[in-house]
C-alpha cells in the first residue's frame, strides 16, 4: 500500500500531518526562548517602565553584548505570537511597542506569592528534570526505579538534596504554588499509597468530633475540558508516571480511591483549570 497516495492521504491531510510534528518538534524553543527572557528580566522591566516600551528601548535595559542586540527582535517576536507578550504602535510612532499580558504579568518578581509562577516554570527547564525524558524509551526497557533516576543516576529528592539552587527553586516553585491550592499531592503517589493518605484525613476529620470535610485539589483527567487543558493533564500523567510512579487520574478512577477510603460521598467543582477541587465527605 501506498501510504502517500491520493487514496489514502489527501495533500492538504499531508500538509496537516507535516504541520503537527513541525510544530512538536521545535516547541521546545518557545519554551527556552521565555526561559531566557525571564533570565533576562524582560517582564520586569516592561512593567517597571510603566507603559509600552519600543524594542530599542528595550535592548537598552539588558545586559546583552551588542553584538546581539538585533537577536532580541526575533526572540519577542515568538514570544508575541504565542501570546506571552503584545505589541502595538502607540501614539503614531512607527516602531512598535511592547507590554505585558496576562500570562506575563504572572512572571514578575515582585508579583503576589499567590499568582507568581516563575519559579514553577523555570523548574520544569533544568537539565535535572528535563534530561531524564531524552531516554524514556530505554527507561522503559530497564526495570530500574523512575525515569529521573535513570537519567541522573539518583532520585529526584537527592538530586535536590546535591544542588543548593534547586532546593531554593523547587521551595519557592511550591510555595507560590500552595498559595493557590490547598493539596497537589496524591498524585505523587499510587493507588495504595493514595488510599493510605485519604483514609488517615478522614480519620482526621472524625477524630475532632465536628465533623467537617477533606478539600483535595489535583487533576481529574477528561472532566470537560478543553483539548488544551486536557493535554496539560496527559502531559502530567506521564511525567507523574516517570518521576515518582504517581499518576494523574480521572473521574472514575478518583471515585475509585475515595470509596475505597472510606468517604460516603464528594463533590468535584472543575473551575480551577487543569486542577478541580473536591470536596470529600466522611
Amino acid at each position: 500500500m501506498d501510504y502517500f497516495s491520493e487514496d489514502v492521504m489527501s495533500s492538504s491531510e499531508l500538509l496537516q500531518a507535516h504541520s503537527l510534528l513541525w510544530s512538536n518538534s521545535v516547541h521546545i524553543v518557545r519554551n527556552l526562548s521565555l526561559k531566557c527572557v525571564i533570565e533576562l528580566g524582560i517582564p520586569d522591566i516592561i512593567h517597571k517602565h510603566g507603559q509600552p516600551i519600543t524594542l530599542s528601548k528595550l535592548i537598552s535595559a539588558l545586559p546583552i553584548h551588542p553584538s546581539k542586540a538585533h537577536c532580541i527582535y526575533r526572540i519577542m517576536r515568538i514570544l508575541v505570537h504565542s501570546g506571552f507578550f503584545s505589541a502595538l504602535k502607540v501614539n503614531g510612532e512607527e516602531e512598535e511597542s511592547l507590554s505585558l499580558t496576562n500570562v506575563s504579568r504572572l512572571l514578575l518578581s515582585d508579583g503576589p506569592a499567590s499568582i507568581k509562577m516563575t519559579s514553577f516554570f523555570l523548574f520544569h527547564l533544568l537539565p535535572e528534570v528535563a534530561a531524564p525524558w531524552y531516554s524514556l524509551s530505554t527507561w522503559l526497557q530497564h526495570s530500574d526505579g523512575t525515569t529521573f533516576e535513570h537519567g541522573n543516576g539518583k532520585n529526584f529528592w537527592d538530586c535536590l538534596a546535591d544542588e543548593p539552587k534547586h532546593i531554593h527553586l523547587f521551595n519557592e516553585a511550591m510555595a507560590n504554588d500552595s498559595q493557590l491550592i490547598a493539596k497537589w499531592i496524591l498524585h505523587d503517589w499510587n493507588d495504595e499509597d493514595s488510599v493510605s493518605i485519604l483514609k488517615r484525613c478522614r480519620e482526621a476529620i472524625l477524630r475532632n468530633g465536628k465533623g467537617g470535610k477533606v478539600i483535595v485539589i489535583e487533576m481529574v483527567i477528561e472532566n470537560q475540558n478543553t483539548n488544551e487543558i486536557t493535554g496539560i493533564q496527559l502531559s502530567y500523567d506521564v511525567m507523574m508516571m516517570g518521576s515518582f510512579f504517581g499518576k494523574e487520574r480521572n473521574l472514575v478512577e478518583w471515585e475509585k480511591l475515595f470509596f475505597e477510603a472510606g468517604f460516603s460521598h464528594y463533590k468535584i467543582n472543575a473551575k480551577m483549570g487543569a486542577r478541580s477541587l473536591i470536596e470529600l465527605y466522611p
